[in-house]
């Protein structure tokens, strides 16, 4: 995967709904799209590194919190950002909230229209 300045990453699970509407409505927004799905792509580990770097995004924050498998056994302790890496890549199911990218700004997405502020 590359990261571009000119154009509006989206790293996304297009299984789930908010994804869907965030990834609708970036296509009326931006002419230039890079769609990443993480349940069809691979994404390297160091792209997914910077992005949570910046502006000192918590990977906490792309899981469904009420998933199962996150209450059973992600929910009490704490991750580094490669292991939350490989946890979303091998369990794309509780990745719900995308991460998008434009120019210098990253976001968390936390509903569609959060896409708003990055653009």
């Amino acid at each position: 995967m590359y990261l571009k300045k000119n154009e509006l990453t989206i790293i996304c699970n297009s299984n789930h709904y908010k994804s869907r509407q965030t990834l609708s409505l970036a296509k009326s927004l931006a002419r230039k799209i890079n769609v990443q799905d993480i349940t069809n792509e691979r994404i390297s580990m160091s792209l997914f590194c910077f992005l949570m770097s910046q502006d000192h995004l918590s990977p906490k924050q792309l899981v469904n919190r009420a998933d199962p498998y996150y209450q059973n056994n992600l929910k009490k302790t704490e991750y580094s950002v490669e292991s939350w890496f490989y946890i979303l890549k091998n369990r794309p199911s509780i990745f719900i909230n995308p991460i998008v990218a434009y120019h210098d700004r990253v976001s968390i997405c936390l509903t569609p229209n959060d896409i708003l502020k990055i653009t």
